[in-house]
This record gives structure tokens, sequence and C-alpha cells, in this order.
């Protein structure tokens, strides 16, 4: 459980840490978005002026080949452009070929007779296009070859070529004014696959130019964006070493070559690392402080709060005597004074509930005594209840089976000729008897089962069987008055049960059913469910109605209809049919009912070989054996 004074502290914290963490965030935001538009600012300008140096100097070359082309096609000889050639320029050689591509002049002798028939140069100007190809020397030096070709009379005749050295051209891409040791700016060309290859070379390899390149479909990089024809800045690309960029890129169609004017990211924010360092002091120190005047703050605020829960700590120990001692008059002062009032108050309050506890205490002391008495008289009025329905249920028993035996004997003829008048009487005398016998037995189950002296013989066995014996013995019933009685099975289901109380159960429904049906019939089903067997006996009879439903299994509640008045019965089946079947592990339930629709009322049984049914067989035993004792 976490302190009053730390929760304060913790409070203030949280208070001065947010403001802090969100001026820290900020700062930082906006130095990186400052920071990341001045260098884009700078690497756009970079591309931009390279751009045009870059244009400038194909224009320069482009004009030096239409001066040989054109002296080509007036047949003047190359040895005019010779004086052109000289240690202090760019100009390698100047040479024509014919048009399968065989030198047939040249300012450098050691070419003529050379074939540049499968050369890259003299193929993109056999398409009649000028063109400037970029190639790498013996010495990986840059060579630029600029190529063009010869007509006469619109035929072509042959093809010039102007090869130049490029060194002083790759000066216009040492100007890295500002970008640092990352930065650089590089040209790219499309290769033959339609990716990038780097005409420049990098100031972090020896590989000389056009030793590296990058696939077409590789959208990171700034030299697939550049060739893409994209003139724009880029916070986050990605460069040849794969290392995260701030770039610029721009594009020169007519040569198709890019160019990228980018530095690292690392290096670009390095202020901004120096910047997030300085914050974190700063933010350290000003938590530091706001944490020692919080911490302060809580102590004042805690220590009277302290001081009022020890003297709480003693009223609530029953020492009342305690006051707290104002020293304020802010709210801590206005709490001990309206504590002090509430410590006087609980003391007169107090004195005057202990003499009400005592006299309350004296009438609780009668009315439990009196209770006991009343308690341990409802006793023994159930124990001479369950005596008197156990003695006079005996008592009623023998001479109900002496009148049923003497009638039987009577109507048989064993004590002389019966008049066909009497006949009737002794046949009403001979039904009561039956009924009055049943309601014996009913009450004396009731009062065993009450009792807990309701023996269970428990056994496995297939239940099918059990249950045709009880439909064989009530199809008569069912065939006078016209209904059917339908149980059909395939194989056997063993359960574990009393079979004796599982008839008495089955009896009582199946019997219940034909008394209350007057047209179509009883179906008994059986379905397993876990652990249990269901047995289902549904009938098509008057039905009953949910607020009979909620009496049905009372003990003496009968179920009366306009259509069958009050029946007869003692209103204990159900009530007894579910206990047995309780006892046995199982339940007995309606499931559904409707007036007019019939009735399903369900019990279950424990299958034979289920834990339930083992769980089942030990309390039995046990209850047994207490019942013996």
């Amino acid at each position: 459980m976490i302190k009053l004074n730390l929760r304060l502290l913790l409070i203030f914290l949280e208070i001065a840490i947010i403001p802090v963490a969100l001026i820290s965030y900020l700062a930082l935001f906006n130095t990186k978005s400052a920071i990341t538009t001045q260098v884009l600012n700078q690497l756009d300008q970079l591309a931009a002026i390279t751009k045009n140096r870059v244009r400038s100097a194909n224009v320069q070359n482009l004009e030096l080949l239409s001066d040989v082309i054109n002296s080509a096609s007036g047949g003047r000889p190359i040895s005019e452009f010779k004086s052109l050639i000289d240690p202090e320029s760019d100009i390698r050689s100047i040479s024509i070929t014919d048009v399968g591509g065989k030198v047939t002049s040249s300012t450098d002798p050691e070419k003529v007779g050379r074939n540049f028939g499968s050369e890259e140069f003299f193929l993109k100007a056999r398409v009649s296009r000028r063109a400037t190809t970029f190639l790498q020397g013996k010495n990986r030096e840059l060579l630029i070859v600029v190529s063009g070709p010869i007509t006469r009379d619109g035929e072509l005749i042959g093809v010039a070529i102007v090869e130049k050295n490029g060194a002083s051209f790759l000066s216009i891409f040492n100007e890295n004014v500002g970008l640092g040791t990352s930065g650089e700016i590089l040209l790219v060309a499309r290769d033959r696959n339609g990716g990038s290859v780097y005409i420049t070379p990098s100031k972090f390899d020896q590989l000389g130019p056009l030793s590296r390149s990058t696939p077409k479909d590789d959208f990171s990089q700034a030299a697939t964006q550049a060739l893409l024809g994209r003139e724009q800045t880029f916070d986050s690309s990605i460069d040849y070493r794969q290392e995260k960029v701030l770039a610029s890129t721009r594009y020169i169609e007519e040569a198709d070559l890019g160019v990228i004017a980018k530095i690292d990211q690392k290096e670009a924010y390095l202020s901004i690392a120096k910047l997030s360092g300085l914050l974190t002091i700063v933010s350290l120190v000003s938590v530091s402080v706001i944490a020692l005047i919080s911490l302060s703050a809580a102590t004042s605020i805690v220590a009277p709060i302290k001081k009022l829960i020890n003297m709480t700590n003693k009223i609530s120990g029953g020492d009342f005597s305690h006051r707290a001692v104002v020293e304020s008059r802010d709210e801590i002062g206005q709490l001990e004074l309206s504590f002090n009032i509430m410590a006087m108050k609980l003391k007169r309050s107090y004195e005057g509930l202990e003499q009400k506890v005592r006299e309350r205490t004296k009438e609780l002391e009668v009315s439990t005594r009196n209770l006991e008495i009343a308690n341990a008289n409802l006793k023994n009025l159930d124990k001479l209840k369950d005596e008197f329905v156990s003695i006079a249920s005996h008592e009623l028993r023998t001479p109900m089976t002496a009148i049923k035996g003497m009638v039987s004997m009577i109507v048989d003829g064993d004590y002389g000729k019966v008049e066909k008048g009497l006949h009737e009487p002794l046949a009403d005398i001979a039904n009561s008897t039956d009924r009055l016998i049943v309601l014996v037995n009913e009450l004396l189950n009731v009062s065993r089962i009450e009792a807990g002296r309701l023996k269970f013989e428990l056994s496995d066995f297939a239940i099918q069987p059990v249950i045709g014996e009880v439909v064989t013995s009530l199809i008569p019933l069912a065939k006078g008055k016209n209904l059917y009685l339908d149980f059909k099975y395939d194989g056997l289901t063993f359960v574990q049960g009393d079979t004796n109380k599982i008839r008495e159960v089955l009896s009582n429904l199946i019997g219940n059913s034909l008394k209350f049906t007057e047209r179509g019939g009883i179906t008994i089903s059986l379905e397993e469910d876990g652990d249990l067997l269901k047995v289902f006996v549904q009938d098509t009879g008057i039905g009953i109605s949910s607020e009979d439903q909620v009496k049905l299994f009372g003990k003496f509640k009968q179920i009366s209809s306009y259509q069958v008045g009050r029946p007869a019965g003692s209103g204990l089946g159900l009530y007894i049919s579910r206990e047995l079947t309780r006892k046995m592990g199982g339940d007995l339930w309606i499931q559904k009912s409707e007036p007019q629709q019939g009735s399903t009322f369900v019990f279950s049984l424990p299958l034979a070989t289920s834990e339930l049914a083992k769980r089942l067989r030990e309390v039995v035993k046990q209850q047994s054996q207490e019942v013996q004792l």
C-alpha cells in the first residue's frame, strides 16, 4: 500500500515531468524540422547548380561533335581538328567510321582500322541520335565518348566519334561546400538493365567511376528516384551504402542522367544529438529540484494528517480523551478543529451506547432462552408427528389388509352366495381399501425418507427390461381408455439404482399420464447425457399450467381441472418419486407442459460405469451403516 506522502510526491512529479518532457520534445522536434529544412534547401541548391554545369558541359561536347559531323559531311579531312588535341586539352581523339563501324580516319593513327561496330556509343549513333557515353579507361579513369551519325543527302555514310578525358568533367562534382564529411554530389546514368550506374566515383571507396550500380526496382535509393525524373528533396532516403541520408535529386532529360546531392542523417542531425543530451541534463536537474520541493510540500501536508491518524487509532481503541492541537487556520486547521468536535460527540454517543447495549443484551438473553425452549418444543412435536405417522400407518395397514382380504373372500363366495345387489358396494369397498393401502404406504415412505430410514438396494442392471415390465402391467389400463403406450429401444443400457424404487417411480409417472390423458397416448424414450441416463415420459394429455407447475412436487399437492375435476390420490406420488430419484443420484423434473398440449416428465439415473455411480455406492453404504447403528 503506497503511503500518502509518496503518492503526493508522485503526483507532483507527474505534474512537473509532463511539461518538461513536452517542452523537450517540442524543442527537439522543432530543431530537427529546422535543420531538415535548412539542409534540404542547401542540397537542393547544389543539385540544381550541378545540373546546370553538367548540361553546359554536355552542350559543349555536342557542339564539338556537330563541327566534326559537318566537316566530315562536307568531305573535309580529319586533320584539320588535330590542332584541338594537345596536352592541355581534354580531347584525346576524333575518329570517323564507316557504316559498319570501321575507323577510316582518326587523329590517333593507332585507331585507324579498328572496328567499333559492337560498341555502345557506335550503336547509339547509328539510330540517328547524338549520344554521350561514359566509359572506364584502362587506369580506371573516366572517359567521355560523344558520337553521332554522319549523313549525306539523307543517307548514313558513317559515324563521328569524339573521345574526351573525364577529369575536368569530374571536377564539377568535387565542390562539396557545406556537405561535411559524408556529403557528396553524384551523377548516375541508366545501365543496360534499366538500373542505375554511378558515373562519379564515391569518396567512400576506391572502385573508380562506373563501378557501382543499383537495381531498377530499388525505389528507396535516391539514384532510382533521380532517373525516374523526380526532382525533389527526400528527408529519408537510402544511398549506395544502405545508409539513411537526406537527399535532393535532379534529372537531365536530354542526356538521361540523374544528379544526387546527399548527406548522412547522422551527420546532419549531429547537433540534435548534442541538444538532446543537453536537454536531458537540464530535465534531470529540473526534476531533481522539483522532487525536493514536492517532498517538502508533501511532508507539510502529510504530517498533520499523520497526527490525526494516530489520534483516530487511539479513539478507535476506546480512548476518547485525545484532542488535536490546532496550529493553523487553513484547511488542515479546520480539519483538526472538526476532528476535536467529532471526538467529543463520539465520547457522549459511546457512553450512551454502552448503556443501551447492556439493556439490549439482557433482553437478547431472555429472548434466546425463550427461543431455545420453543425450538426444543418444536423438535419434540416434529418427533411426535413422525412417530404418530409411522405408528398410525402401521396400525392402519394391518386392518386395511384384513378388510381387503375379507372383501375378496366374500366376493369369491367363501361365506356363502352373494346377492347381485351387493357386488357393486363390495367392489367400491375393495377399491377404497386399495387406495387407503396406497396412501398408508406413501405416508410410510414419506416418513422414512424424511427420517433417513429408507433403505436402498443399489445394483447395476439394464433399465429397458424394467421399463418393459411396468409398461406391460399398465397396458390393460391404457387399452381400457383406447390409449397407446409406446416404448421402443435398441440394445440395453445399464444403470445403477434400486429396481423396486425405479418401478415405483415409473408406475407413478406413467399412471399419472394415463389418468390425465383422454386421447392419444404415452411414449417412453431414453437419452444418455454424460454420466446420466434420462428417461422421458411424454403424454398427449390435458397439460399443466405454469402456475400449477410451481407447486407440482410439493407434499399433498394435487392439480385439478375442469376436465377431470379433483383427481383421486394423496398428492404424494410426485414428491416421493422425486425424493427416490435424488437418493439414487438422479433427479426428476417436468421438462415442458402446456394446457391441452400434453406433458413431458423426465427423471435421470447414473450410468453403471460412471464416476457418479461409484461415489453414490459409497454414500449409500455409509448411510446404511448409520441406519443399522
